[in-house]
Parts: structure tokens; C-alpha cells; sequence
């Protein structure tokens, strides 16, 4: 039994899909991405008083450019929170490998009190969908036998389940059914979040929330 102690429940904040470009006037659909963005910080400083975990699930940028990777950090610090970012299909994972060569922000587990949050790169250079690649699955078999009687969340930027969206649908995560078999093996997973599909999308699947 976990505790119920005022201060036992965690606040993870989820920013997804920000889009960011080099050029500061950089937009998709005629809205600004940055702009965008700092409503979004805005908000979050309004709502929440602490964070214990800042889940950045892909698209950090749009193009790529270490100018958008390096002003989302900027940005998002304001926080005051930990984070971990994941890469997604817009975003370049050598690039953000470099900006983040320092920290620990592409690290594939963060173990918080009574949680594990494990975060997986679906992303494949030059295409929109995702797929796990086999050391991605490995380090979710690791992070899952090693778990102990921690609840786990795993943060992916495709979605693995559908959503309804024809289009959307077919861009997600091409090999869903590896990452659910295994959900499937430990009665632990209790969610799993996901960015990409650029709307509000809840559902239960065995107990596990995404």
C-alpha cells in the first residue's frame, strides 16, 4: 500500500508538439509557435504551484534548428521543474542530442517516490510515423523488470492506440502491439502518454490509461 499523505500524490506536467522554429515569427497554421508556447508556460504557472516532473513528448521543434531546441529549454525553465524530453517526427535526434549533452534530459527513466516514468523514442529519421526500435524495447523490458512495486508511466510521442483520425491513425506507432504485449506482462503500467495527434484523447485498455 502507497501512502495517502497530503503531499503523496506527484504533479507531471505534459507539453507536447510546440513546434518550434529558428525564426522567432515561425508558425504553423497561421499561429505563432513561440507565442503558442508561452501561453501554454503561462498557463501552467497560473495552475500549478509545484511540479515534480516536466514531460516533454516530442515535436519540441519544427525544423530542427538548435536556435528552437535551445529557446524551448530557455523557456520551459521557468519552471522550475525537472524534466524529460522524447523525440519526435518533426524533431532532429542528432541535434538534440547535442543540446542536451549536458543534462539529463533524454535520460530513459525517472523514478519519483512511488513512480516510474519511463520515456521511449519512437521517432524514425525522415518519416511521420513511429516505430520502437529493438534497443527502445529492450530498455522498456529492463525498465519494467526493474521496477519493483513502483507504479510505472511510459511517455511516447506516437500514439498506440487509434484515435478515430483516418489520416492520423496511420502515422502513429507501426508496432503497437510490442509495446502493449509487454504492458500486458505487468499489472504496474497504470498510463501511458503520448503527443502527435494534436488533440484530447483518453481511454482505458486493461487497466492502463492513455
Amino acid at each position: 500500500m502507497h501512502p495517502t499523505s497530503a503531499r503523496s500524490y506527484k504533479t507531471l506536467v505534459q507539453l507536447t508538439d510546440s513546434h518550434l522554429f529558428a525564426d522567432l515569427n515561425g508558425g504553423m497554421s497561421g499561429v505563432n509557435t513561440q507565442d503558442s508556447l508561452k501561453q501554454v508556460i503561462d498557463q501552467v504557472r497560473v495552475e500549478q504551484d509545484t511540479i515534480d516532473l516536466l514531460l516533454c513528448t516530442g515535436d519540441i521543434s519544427q525544423d530542427g534548428s538548435p536556435a528552437s531546441y535551445i529557446r524551448f529549454a530557455e523557456m520551459v525553465s521557468t519552471l522550475n521543474a525537472p524534466m524529460r524530453w522524447l523525440a519526435g517526427n518533426h524533431d532532429e535526434g542528432v541535434v538534440l542530442q547535442q543540446v542536451c549533452a549536458d543534462k539529463d534530459w533524454l535520460h530513459s527513466v525517472y523514478d519519483l517516490e512511488y513512480w516510474r516514468i519511463v520515456v521511449l523514442d519512437s521517432s524514425i529519421p525522415e518519416q511521420v510515423h513511429g516505430f520502437l526500435a529493438e534497443e527502445q524495447l529492450k530498455a522498456l523490458d529492463q525498465s519494467l523488470a526493474t521496477a519493483g512495486s513502483r507504479y510505472v508511466l511510459i511517455a511516447v510521442h506516437h500514439h498506440p492506440l487509434p484515435v478515430g483520425s483516418a489520416w492520423m491513425d496511420k502515422i502513429g506507432l507501426h508496432n503497437a502491439e510490442q509495446l502493449l504485449e509487454r504492458i500486458a506482462l505487468y499489472d504496474n503500467v497504470r498510463a501511458v502518454l503520448c503527443g502527435h495527434v494534436h488533440q484530447t484523447f483518453d481511454q482505458e485498455a486493461n487497466g492502463c490509461v492513455g
